[in-house]
């Protein structure tokens, strides 16, 4: 066995392919856990981000886990001077976060929280100090360093950095928070609240990771970090305020303006619990499934509880049929691939790949009856190629990949547009332009064909990539598919297919992309490959030579899965 130090992506590889076996409760969990931030103080200083713990944690089979949502504290009184109120812990089992300091009252330190709240104004003392953050949950505030008009005072501590001191006239902006993809997408928690200015003073910014701006009187306002929920500008004058930081954030609030402007809110925290595969063994918080995760996410109080695994169910459609949603399905996974785009003859581009979409969380109605179709691909054709069919399930359509043009063709040899734009073909005056992919979205535009000799083609695009332009040296290659797990396997679909050349001139034509894209050919008198069935592949380019044909593209695909 392997020994030493290791990321948490490795740690976390690791478990994946050992301790979580597919029907088995897992025995890991990853988690991300942060608590309320701190309320910006009425007197100038940044509220602390709350503290932010992530990592993984063994959990026991049966075993109900408590989870708490820290509150954010509340902001300080701006004609009282007082301080804002710190934040509220969080909790998942036996893991706790600190919540935010808030930020210090006149001529008074910040508090001290997961992340320490900046300094209160300095009018009295020559200076305050930032409150100061928990080890491994967060990080110091920033000083007020000014005793004198006007009045700037220090940033909040984020999960990330140290709230900044304030320097010149010039208040101390947030920390940054912590971010994170547990979600699936990379969000940032856990930023500091800016610091606030009198008159023309300017404020601080709020952190990253949902930060609130801080407050001036006159001066230039503190603007929001953006996160998760992103934190609120300040507003300014008499009566504005600091701004709040954003919900389920932790950031901490910005602060008021030490002129009867009250400090904004901390955010509250959050909670969010996910372990590898599709089926799901806990209730709470709300559930959700994607990326070969089940995730459980905790905007307020609440239990991880165990409950018995329902193994979800999959309807694989080659072919145009009908659905009928099982009784207890509410919302569905699914993968719907348009086919593949067909290429044409003579040096022909190649086909674009069939639109790709893919998403969890489709709300449908046992007992209804659903329509299911699915693209056919696109016939390879002359002068030019035809696009591919659709795919369409309960509104979601997925379009046909575009036809690759071929040399010469009229009016020009202009790939065509579909869920990945075919590719352009080879011209005597002008090569052809690849299509583009309408609507967008749902794949990449083609490559473009040369003028003239050498005449090679472009290759069709693909889910995950543009098709590549075909080269004085070869044809284009067709752009690469995107690749999905809801089968269990991780499976390439929509590639392109690769631009035909001209063995004559010994150039060779493009290869297909991954998904199905067919190959090109080079050969005189040779067509190019076909995509592969229920990929929605676009079909090769053709070699030269009048008559001769490109592939034809595959079929595409739709797959629905549920529990």
């Amino acid at each position: 066995m392997a020994q030493g130090l290791f990321t948490l992506r490795q740690v976390n590889q690791a478990i994946r392919q050992g301790a979580w076996s597919a029907f088995n409760p897992p025995q890991f969990v990853e988690y991300l856990v942060v608590a309320g931030g701190g309320g910006g103080s009425g007197a100038n200083g940044g509220g602390g981000g709350g503290g932010l713990l992530t990592g993984i944690v063994p959990v026991t089979s049966g075993t109900t886990y408590t989870v708490t949502i820290g509150g954010g504290g509340a902001g300080g009184n701006g004609s009282n001077y007082t301080a804002g109120s710190s934040g509220q812990n969080s909790v998942f089992g036996s893991i706790t976060t600190t919540g935010g300091g808030g930020g210090g009252a006149r001529n008074s330190n910040g508090l001290s929280g997961g992340s320490g709240g900046g300094g209160g104004v300095a009018e009295s003392v020559t200076t305050t100090s930032g409150g100061q953050g928990v080890s491994g949950q967060g990080n110091i505030g920033g000083s007020a360093l000014l005793n004198t008009n006007p009045f700037p005072s220090g940033g909040g501590g984020g999960a990330g950095t140290v709230g900044l001191n304030s320097a010149s006239t010039v208040a101390g902006n947030g920390g940054a928070g912590i971010a994170s993809a547990i979600l699936g997408t990379v969000y940032a928690w856990a930023g500091g609240g800016g610091g606030g200015g009198y008159n023309a003073g300017a404020a601080g910014n709020g952190g990253v990771g949902g930060g609130g701006g801080g407050s001036s009187l006159s001066g230039t306002l503190g603007t929001g970090g953006a996160g998760y929920n992103a934190g609120a500008t300040a507003t300014g004058g008499y009566g504005g305020g600091g701004g709040a930081a954003g919900v389920n954030s932790g950031g901490g609030g910005g602060a008021g303006s030490y002129a009867g402007n009250n400090g904004g809110a901390g955010g509250s925290g959050i909670v969010v619990v996910r372990y590898s595969g599709s089926i799901q063994f806990y209730t709470g918080g709300t559930v959700t499934f994607g990326n070969n995760y089940v995730v459980h996410t905790f905007t307020s109080t609440g239990t991880l509880a165990p409950t018995t695994p329902t193994v979800p169910q999959i309807s694989i459609f080659t072919s145009s049929s009908v659905w009928i949603a099982p009784a207890g399905a509410t919302q569905v996974e699914y993968l719907i691939v348009g086919g593949g785009g067909g290429s044409a003859d003579n040096t022909s581009g190649g086909g674009g790949g069939g639109g790709y979409r893919t998403a969890t969380g489709l709300s449908v109605t046992a007992g209804t009856v659903y329509t299911v179709t699915v693209g056919v691909g696109g016939s390879r054709g002359s002068p030019n190629g035809f696009n591919g069919g659709s795919s369409v399930f309960n509104g979601i359509t997925s379009a046909g990949g575009g036809a690759g043009a071929s040399y010469d063709s009229t009016p020009n040899p202009n790939g065509l547009a579909g869920g990945s734009g075919g590719g352009g073909g080879a011209g005597a005056s002008a090569g052809g332009t690849g299509g583009v992919a309408s609507p967008a979205g749902q794949g990449n535009a083609g490559g473009n064909g040369v003028t003239a000799s050498p005449y090679t083609s472009g290759g069709g695009g693909g889910a995950g990539a543009v098709g590549a332009n075909a080269t004085s040296s070869a044809g284009g290659n067709g752009g690469n598919g995107l690749a999905s797990s809801i089968t269990g396997a991780s499976v390439y679909y929509a590639g392109g297919g690769g631009g035909g050349g001209y063995v004559v001139l010994s150039k060779p034509a493009g290869s297909g992309g991954l998904g199905g894209g067919g190959a090109g050919s080079n050969t005189s008198g040779t067509s190019g490959t076909n995509g592969t069935a229920n990929t929605g592949g676009g079909g090769g380019g053709a070699g030269a030579g009048g008559g001769i044909l490109g592939g034809s593209g595959g079929s595409g695909i739709v797959i629905i899965k549920w529990s």
